[in-house]
Parts: structure tokens; sequence; C-alpha cells
């Protein structure tokens, strides 16, 4: 009689171990994939067909319009590329085969100023990178751009496993809300033709979905 008791106790503790196992694995597997909602540049996606997010955009014109479900954000980009969400709802764009360098980001960030949030970038900067940095950011520079309000940072730093000197670009951009949206590209030296192109077209067309339309 004892020993069934024991035998019972046990199973009952291997079954809440099983359940708890369980919905931890559940709770971890959103943050383990990143949404993708563009599959733009994906080698099995035809060439001849739109992503269905992309409504309005003629399926040969070799422009998409990335929309983020998560804040809004909003532009068109080169339809060679790929254009995946990451898990705060910001845009990553790829401009090679995979998802290495180089790349861009766009990012929406609320309650900040342009300037001070690219400061607070270039102190990190130095502070991370240390002797591996080469060419210091300073301070934020306005960029002319009609009435639009947007700063400019640009540093490099040496990489080994990027096989390099790693150039990065930073804007920031005021908008009406009191948020900001930052524009970045990190590229080899010397490779940056790409992502310097997704970034113009990124600032030409950028706006929050939903809005009176227009930039920004």
């Amino acid at each position: 009689m004892k020993r069934n008791i024991i035998a019972l106790a046990l199973i009952i503790v291997m079954l809440f171990s099983l359940s708890a196992c369980g919905k931890k694995d559940e709770a971890a597997a959103p943050t383990q994939v990143p949404q993708q909602t563009q599959p733009a540049g994906n080698p099995d996606a035809s060439a001849t067909e739109a992503p269905q997010d992309n409504k309005g955009i003629e399926p040969n014109s070799g422009v998409y319009t990335y929309t983020s479900e998560v804040n809004g954000l909003s532009f068109d980009y080169d339809s060679k590329y790929i254009a995946m969400t990451n898990p705060a709802g910001n845009a990553m764009v790829y401009a090679g085969e995979g998802t290495d360098l180089p790349f861009c980001t766009i990012s929406l960030i609320p309650m900040r100023e342009a300037s001070e949030y690219l400061s607070d970038m270039a102190a990190a900067a130095e502070t991370e990178l240390g002797k591996n940095l080469k060419t210091k950011a300073g301070e934020p520079q306005k960029v002319p751009y009609g009435d639009r309000d947007i700063f400019y940072i640009y540093y490099t730093y040496k990489d080994k496993d990027a096989g390099g000197v790693v150039s990065c670009a930073y804007y920031a951009e005021n908008l009406d809300d009191g948020s900001i949206v930052v524009y970045n590209s990190t590229a080899l030296e010397g490779q940056t033709e790409a992502v310097d192109s997704i970034l113009k077209l990124a600032l030409e067309t950028f706006h929050i979905a939903g809005s009176d339309g227009g930039n920004v």
C-alpha cells in the first residue's frame, strides 16, 4: 500500500513538471522567430507577385511598400531586397542575399528628441567600441531636407567578424507627436551603395500609416 502511494505521488510530480515545461516553451516561441511581413528578395518567392501587404503596388514596378502592423511606420523600398519586422515592430531591410551586412533599420522611438538621441548614440559607440572605433561620430549635424527636422551622425569601426571596417550612418527625424524615426545603414566600407539607396527612398517616402498622408 505504501509503495502504491509513493508511486502515485511520483506520477503526479512528473505530470506537473511536463505541464510546466510545455507552458515555458509556448511562452518563448513568439520571440524566437522574427515576423516576416515582406518576402521581397526571398529566392523562393515568385518574381511576378507582390506581397499581399503591398496593396496598390504594381507587381513589376520594382518597389514595395513596407508597413509595420505594430507601430504603423511605412516607406517604400526596392523589391529585390528583404524587409522584416523585429519584435519591436521596426523594420530591418537587408540588401544582401541573407540577413547579414549590409542592412538598414528604420525605427520609431517614442518620447525622444532627434539630436539628443543621436548624441547618446555617439557617446555609446565610443564607450562600447573603444579602440576599434576608427572615425568618431562627433555632434549631430542638421540635414537640409525641406522643412523636415532631420539630424545625422556617421562613424566607422573595425570588425574582424565582418571582415573589415564597418560604416554606420544614422538619421533621426523629429515627428509632430513628440516621437522620432531613426534611419540607420550599416555596411562594410566600399559596400554602402545599396544601403544608401534604401535610406534615400525610405527618407523620401516615410509616413505613418493611417495618418493624413504624405511625409511626417
